[in-house]
């Protein structure tokens, strides 16, 4: 098989309504499909999606690896399989329900071809059924973001990889292979520990401006079902975080850093998935939330002082709120993320703020 430019990885477990639009965006890519690499990973389907991964790999058998695993094993160590076969310099992964425009992989080579940067990103456009879609911001003009020391985070954009969007990053392979960079076997949330990973190692990352990644948003998916309790697999993914960081010296460096993301994502962003994914209040679990925070960060008020009225629910740590409550924040939280309507998350914000002297 001649060399190829870039290696797309797409992990598959029953997606067969959606797999024609992901692949034909893939093959039809403008740098031409012998300049790929497919691998697809079928992760134990149990509905038609291996038909459609057999009759893909015979019309592009010079270019598709199809890789069928006897049972479902999750989607993250479905990619560490597929990371297995990558061949070529760089490479990256699609979801099988989402798509990519026509020009992505020759948008983002460009710069890969000229700098070998570690990373490059684009914007991401999101899709839900029903709703137009969405583009959330995204940087105007290239963006390039240099370490020289791995030990020194000092740009405030190096963000210790919060969030995942790893379908919108293609990788260095030669890099990822020097860290042994693979992804754990979490439940839910597994791109979050590898965006972590790969954003503290990371020596060059390039931001590239454009949307050019499809994401859907399906509610019956792994990461937006309702009221499952995998959900809180995003706390564990937080701890094993932290205590990477912590095994490399990183508290001495960045302590600050590292702090104000963990409470981001382990409370004030778990509070947003509680408040838009359950329907009830699982108090007890917020409880055991508000204790682990206040044993690992006692100085945690530092950050709400610094931190925007708007985004910090983090607040809520310092009151042991009954039921009733709770039920009243989250109704003014949706109110404001949905509608718009600021007046009652900010009263209620303001509340806390007072009673907390703040």
């Amino acid at each position: 098989m001649a060399e190829k430019a870039i290696s797309v990885i797409v992990p598959v477990y029953n997606k067969q309504e959606y797999l024609e639009e992901c692949l034909e965006s893939l093959v039809n890519q403008t740098i031409g499909i012998k300049q790929m690499e497919l691998i697809l990973v079928d992760d134990g389907s149990t509905d038609n999606s291996l038909k459609y991964l057999i009759r893909y790999e015979k019309k592009y058998p010079e270019n598709i690896i199809l890789v069928p695993l006897g049972e479902n094993s999750g989607q993250a160590n479905a990619r560490n399989i597929g990371m297995e076969y990558v061949s070529a310099p760089y490479f990256t992964f699609v979801d099988a329900d989402d798509w990519v425009e026509p020009d992505i992989y020759k948008k983002m080579l460009e710069p890969a071809k000229l700098h070998q940067y570690d990373m490059i990103r684009c914007g991401l456009i999101e899709h839900i059924e029903g709703l137009s879609p969405r583009y959330p911001k995204w940087v105007e003009e290239g963006q390039l973001f240099q370490i020289e020391n791995g030990n020194e985070i000092s740009d405030q954009d190096r963000g210790l990889g919060i969030g995942g969007d790893i379908g919108g990053t293609i990788y260095r392979k030669e890099w990822v292979a020097r860290h042994r960079l693979r992804f754990k076997n979490f439940a839910k949330y597994e791109d979050n520990y590898w965006a972590g990973i790969t954003g503290w190692l990371f020596k060059t990352k390039y931001l590239m401006p454009g949307h050019y990644y499809h994401y859907r948003i399906l509610e019956n998916s792994n990461s937006h079902a309702r009221n499952n309790d995998g959900h809180f697999e995003r706390l564990r993914v937080e701890l094993e975080l932290l205590q990477f960081y912590q095994e490399r010296g990183l508290f001495k460096t960045c302590y600050k850093k590292i702090r104000n993301r963990f409470l981001e994502m382990f409370y004030t962003n778990m509070l947003h998935i509680i408040f838009g994914k359950f329907d009830y209040i699982p108090l007890e679990r917020i409880k055991e939330m508000q204790s682990i925070v206040k044993d690992i960060y006692p100085d945690y008020l530092e950050y709400c002082k610094e931190s925007s009225l708007f985004v910090n629910p983090v607040l809520t740590v310092a009151f042991n709120f009954p039921l009733e409550v709770w039920e009243d924040y989250k109704r003014a939280y949706l109110e404001w993320i949905q509608d718009g309507k600021e007046d009652e998350i900010v009263q209620f914000y303001v509340k806390m703020r007072t009673a907390l002297k703040l």
